[in-house]
């Protein structure tokens, strides 16, 4: 029109992160081999994940165990790196029960990494455990008594 008029305003524009990346593991698969005689609490392996997110909540990486692990001897703790990085955790593999190496000889368990971006981004890796066996049984006889019948001049040997 004539005379042309104007406005002003101000526009205020929220952008999201959007939670792109899932958790990758520092390795696909882990392999460790532990005695049969370590103590319970003890850390069998620590491991790690990346999220490429940028934010706190897209990157925060929890670890859980979800395969291989029917007879609970092993859980995760998690811990955070420093207090600068107050995303960056790591997870402990951590014994939870006894082993022993006569009854189970190796374990194969899935790890899971899970970010708490929306809709939550995850992975997984393999743990492979060898129990190393420890002198820990004694020998047994099959027998209470042998009874043998030795001639008198048998040779020794």
């Amino acid at each position: 029109g004539n005379p042309p008029l104007t406005a002003v305003t101000s526009v205020v524009i929220h952008i999201q992160a959007v939670n792109n990346y899932a958790p990758q593991f520092t390795m696909a698969e882990y392999n460790v081999s532990v005695r049969e005689n370590i103590s319970i609490g003890e850390k069998v392996l620590t491991f790690s994940a990346i999220d490429n997110d940028t934010t706190l909540e897209n990157s925060y990486i929890e670890y859980s165990i979800i395969g291989g692990n029917g007879s609970n001897n092993f859980l995760v703790e998690m811990c955070i790196v420093g207090p600068h990085s107050p995303n960056k955790v790591v997870g402990h593999l951590v014994l939870r029960s006894l082993l022993d190496r006569e009854k189970m000889s190796s374990y194969q368990l899935l790890i899971l990494a899970s970010d708490h971006g929306t809709p939550v981004l995850n992975s997984t890796a393999t743990v492979s455990i060898t129990v190393l066996d420890v002198n820990d049984n004694p020998p047994m006889f099959t027998n209470l008594e042998y009874h043998v019948h030795v001639r008198e001049h048998t040779t020794v040997g």
